[in-house]
């Protein structure tokens, strides 16, 4: 039986019931003729009977008016059957009507009445996904389909008429339809950039200040374009505010699976990795590599080879270890991205060679193993030509012995995967290089809600919390031996939040100058903030922080007790001690390198204005007593600065 999502049989009972009926319309169509031809042919009756006559009383029966019938009766069993049934038909099309409209009126407004439910913009295989992934939490997700014929409906998640809409996307009928008002989450899945940014503004300035919906998300699939976007939108937002993102779903992919795969990066001895291709993905990948193995503290040496530069050498002739990561980017264009990423990303030149390689991946291979090159741990193929990276992973089965794994990109043709590695198949219908090859579907693997919610500020706390975790672990202090010696993911909660919204508050901060956050490229000069820039920043942390620790139950007092949510520091910045002030200082200076690690630089938009006022908290804690600022008690940054060590300054 033909059922709803929800197990119910309601359109096989309606399609039964439509059926029945037009059985009914043609049997009384034919009972009437008949009935009617025997009834006209009585004695005493005037009116014409010929066939043509005939049809037209016949169908005047559903109307309930067919003039012959005036006269009154008796008459034919058949036509007493067909001018009751008749009518029946007219009156059944006739409720069909009026309940199809009144369903869809009464479905549209509860959808706009919906609350804390997930709008999706877009039929493409991205909203696909998040409406997948969405719904297998749980959430109610509603879809919102271009009213446009070039955008048709290609995956069952976004075909449910019940929680579907047709208009234009970025129409306020539409948004108000889909009760964005109310809504808890949008992501804006369109085939083009350009509507999904449309999207994102429209829903900003139609909200005016309403609260929700809490966070919106547009699909960016230029990276640039993506990353300039974020750097734009952090510069305008501040801690608290409603949250506007972009994401880019090569970028989360290649996270994600950079991430997981522990052990591309552990092993003895530094890692030799081959990435060919440099497009998204790609150069996402090599970021993440750097950045993760920049997290693996202990690394001996790593620091004294700063200094090399991408292209040290080609890769007939291995660096040596030394704890740093060597990877040959193979592509036409790999010295000017290789050069490009070292520009914007600084940290690579720490933790990594790059090695252009402009010739083809096989000559790498062969290359390689003429020289006696290390064993790569893992070969990533991320053309944009899918078909060409699958023929490159299957061709290289003669270099298996020199590499321990390959990982390809896919995207249109992911269904390969299955192929591969078995799926919801009883097994794999080819060999994956003796278990060696993985192949990533971007669009799965990127478009999880949860990493598409991982934001720059996220990126920004996570990034000072290793920092702070490295120095200690450097320092000889060890894992849990205080509450924030732990990875970010086993912080407490609160800890957590207060991080982000410092990190949050950066764009804000920086706007007050007259500054604001762009991806580093070469013409970007080094920043460093004025002295009266840094007091008035460090200020209005110290701000931010105290008002942070007041919505979550804190108060002053001379002595600082975690249990009562009692701190010393909760006092106005001109009673602050002076040592607790440079903690906010030193956070502030750190914020240009900080910074430069996700790829991104400050630049001053005006040298006439001077700093912004003095921020003022909006409420005050009552001055201390004599003596209390000198107090043993200690203000806790919710990220700890201590990390920040003089290197940054």
């Amino acid at each position: 039986m033909t059922t709803r999502r929800d197990g119910s049989a309601t359109p096989r009972i309606a399609s039964m019931l439509r059926l029945l009926f037009v059985a009914v319309g043609i049997v009384s169509l034919i009972l009437g003729y008949v009935g009617l031809d025997r009834y006209l042919h009585l004695p005493g009756q005037t009116y014409s009977h010929t066939p043509s006559d005939l049809v037209y009383f016949d169908l005047e029966l559903f109307l309930v008016q067919a003039t012959p019938l005036a006269a009154g009766g008796p008459f034919p069993w058949q036509l007493s059957v067909a001018r009751f049934s008749a009518p029946s038909v007219l009156l059944y099309a006739l409720a069909e009507i009026v309940v199809a409209l009144s369903a869809r009126r009464l479905h549209r407004a509860w959808l706009r009445r919906s609350r804390g439910h997930a709008v999706v913009f877009g039929t493409t295989r991205v909203a696909s996904v998040v409406v997948e992934r969405l719904r297998a939490r749980g959430v109610r997700v509603l879809v919102v389909r271009p009213d446009s014929a070039a955008d048709p409906v290609r995956f069952d998640s976004v075909s449910d008429d019940r929680w579907t809409i047709v208009g234009r996307p970025a129409s306020p009928r539409t948004l108000t339809d889909a009760g964005v008002r109310r809504a808890s989450t949008v992501y804006a899945c369109l085939d083009r950039i350009e509507d999904n940014a449309e999207v994102a503004y429209a829903i900003e300035a139609w909200r005016g200040e309403q609260r929700y919906p809490e966070r919106v998300y547009a699909s960016i699939d230029d990276l640039d374009l993506c990353t300039a976007l974020k750097a734009r939108r952090w510069s305008t937002a501040g801690a608290g505010r409603s949250h506007v993102d972009f994401f880019n779903r090569d970028e989360l992919a290649a996270q994600t699976a950079v991430r997981r795969d522990r052990a591309a990066l552990e092993g003895p001895g530094a890692p030799h990795i081959a990435i060919s291709g440099t497009g998204a993905f790609g150069r996402s990948v090599l970021v993440e590599l750097g950045r993760q193995w920049q997290g693996c503290a202990g690394r001996a040496g790593r620091a004294e080879h700063s200094e090399r530069a991408v292209g040290g050498s080609r890769t007939g002739q291995p660096q040596p270890d030394g704890g740093i990561v060597t990877i040959a980017l193979v592509g036409a264009d790999a010295d000017a991205v290789g050069s490009r990423l070292c520009e914007q990303y600084p940290f690579l030149l720490d933790v990594c060679v790059i090695e252009p390689w402009t010739d083809t991946l096989p000559r790498l291979l062969e290359e390689r193993r003429r020289t006696g090159a290390p064993r790569l741990r893992r070969l990533y193929l991320c053309h944009g030509d899918e078909r060409e990276a699958l023929s490159d992973a299957l061709t290289c089965g003669s270099y298996l012995s020199s590499m321990d794994g390959v990982v390809v990109r896919l995207d249109r043709m992911s269904q390969m995967a299955e192929m591969f590695h078995g799926g919801s198949r009883p097994g794999p219908l080819f060999d994956a290089l003796d278990g060696r090859l993985e192949l990533v579907d971007v669009t799965a693997l990127g478009c999880d809600p949860d990493r598409i919610g991982d934001d720059l500020a996220d990126s920004l706390a996570q990034s000072i919390h290793r920092r702070y975790l490295a120095d200690q672990l450097a320092g000889g202090r060890g894992w849990h031996s205080t509450t924030a010696m732990t990875p970010w993911d086993e912080l407490p909660p609160d800890v957590q939040r207060g991080n982000r919204e410092q990190a949050e508050d950066v764009g804000r901060k920086l706007a007050s100058i007259r500054c604001l956050l762009t991806p580093r490229r070469e013409t970007v000069g080094p920043f460093a903030f004025r002295p009266a820039e840094i007091e008035t920043l460090a200020e209005s942390e110290h701000a931010r922080w105290a008002d942070e620790r007041r919505r979550n139950g804190w108060r002053y007092g001379p002595r600082r007790d975690d249990t009562r949510r009692v701190h010393p520091g909760l006092v106005a910045w001109p009673l602050l001690p002076e040592e607790q002030r440079d903690k906010d200082r030193l956070f502030i200076r750190a914020l240009p390198a900080l910074l430069s690690g996700m790829g991104l630089a400050i630049v001053r938009i005006g040298e006439g204005g001077g700093p912004a006022p003095r921020h003022t908290p909006a409420t005050q804690s009552p001055a201390p007593a004599s003596g209390a600022t000198e107090s043993s008690g200690t203000r806790d940054s919710p990220i700890p600065v201590t990390a920040l060590g003089s290197d940054l300054c």
